[in-house]
């Protein structure tokens, strides 16, 4: 059995998750699995650690030089979450208690009652995320209660009434854009440009978890952890922002259900082609999302890697996901590699055994 490991990053400035859209004012308060676990890659190899041993040890779908996918077998020594909101309830300059925000997922909730009013309903498709004992009610297919009186952050975080007093902002971060500078070389010419991070309050942070089939990597993780704790996580590092302090928990657990059916993943998921034909997509409930960015090992900064579609965190399958490290190295117009080095997006699914019922199976 995997030991799941629960490792909190509590900032000491704000961060710049960036999302797809127009410059760098589009922000997300996600740090999506597989940025993390390219951080992580990256400042393993600055540490000197054996990445090439690490990477082998995962599942991998390579492409060759016609574009045709090569499996690499592998099985993972440690699966990554994606890192969501938290909120450290405190007395006296000492922690608590923990509240843990985790992604609403996409099945049909469980409802004590009816939600007739078209402005309530309209509410509760707006709720993007949940906290702990809301994540497993839904996991257990226990019936909810709803009540707008419940929900923070613009109406996208659910709470239970106890944990919503905890929280006398009623918010958990700040996206804001701020203005920068750049100035042309040859011409001296200046140009104002904004982007946009995310500002945690006091008390809040991201948190992630990771399961550890293999616990000779956790002490290699915890290194790279702490020293990205320094250098900063995301963009905009030269700025100041990503750095954070870390708190590791080993005690953190979910109530799950006996009688699971179905599985909801808590990171970006890369479904294989053979794993789609066997139908890991019937019945399934998803969105999707386009990752790309530019290579990060030096020397390469002007490539962009391929792009790869993944299903989001929250998605819900009544089959177990799987996935694999996707091979993202970029291709000229020949379709040759123009790395000489392998780059690996993460893709593998982090699932957890949830209840969904037989009307949502047949839909």
């Amino acid at each position: 059995m995997a030991k799941r490991v629960c490792y909190h990053l509590a900032p000491r400035g704000p961060f710049h998750f960036g999302e797809r859209g127009v410059g760098m004012e589009e922000v997300s308060v996600l740090l999506h699995a597989d940025t993390l676990f390219s951080a992580l890659c990256l400042t393993l190899a600055e540490l000197g650690e054996d990445l090439e041993s690490l990477l082998a040890a995962f599942p991998r779908l390579r492409f060759g030089n016609a574009n045709t996918p090569q499996a690499l077998s592998g099985a993972a020594p440690f699966l990554l979450s994606s890192a969501f909101p938290y909120w450290a309830t405190k007395k006296e300059g000492r922690v608590t208690g923990i509240i843990h925000i985790f992604p609403k997922p996409y099945m049909r909730l469980r409802l004590q009652a009816s939600i007739d009013d078209p402005k309530k309903a309209k509410l509760f498709k707006k709720v993007q995320f949940v906290s702990k004992p809301i994540f497993e009610s839904i996991l257990k297919a226990t019936p909810l209660s709803f009540t707008e009186e419940h929900l923070i952050q613009g109406n996208k975080i659910w709470l239970t009434s106890d944990e919503k007093a905890k929280i006398p902002a009623e918010r958990i971060w700040v996206e804001s854009t701020q203005p920068h500078v750049t100035v042309d070389r040859d011409s001296n010419a200046s140009q104002v440009y904004a982007v946009g991070e995310i500002r945690f309050e006091n008390q809040a942070g991201l948190f992630f978890l990771v399961d550890y089939n293999k616990t000779e990597w956790q002490p290699v993780i915890e290194k790279a952890l702490r020293a990205l704790g320094e250098s900063g996580l995301g963009g905009e590092r030269s700025s100041g922002r990503g750095q954070f302090d870390l708190f590791i928990a080993e005690d953190f657990s979910l109530n799950l259900p006996s009688d699971a059916n179905a599985f909801t993943t808590l990171a970006l998921y890369w479904p294989l082609q053979q794993e789609i034909q066997n139908g890991i997509l019937n019945a399934a409930g998803y969105s999707l999302i386009q990752r790309r960015g530019w290579v990060g090992a030096p020397g390469n900064l002007n490539l962009r890697r391929r792009g790869v579609r993944m299903l989001t965190e929250g998605s819900v399958f009544t089959k177990l996901p799987t996935g694999a490290l996707a091979d993202v190295k970029p291709l000229d117009p020949e379709n040759v590699p123009t790395v000489p080095h392998d780059i690996w997006r993460y893709g593998m699914a982090f699932p957890v055994p949830c209840r969904i019922m037989q009307e949502d199976r047949d839909e």
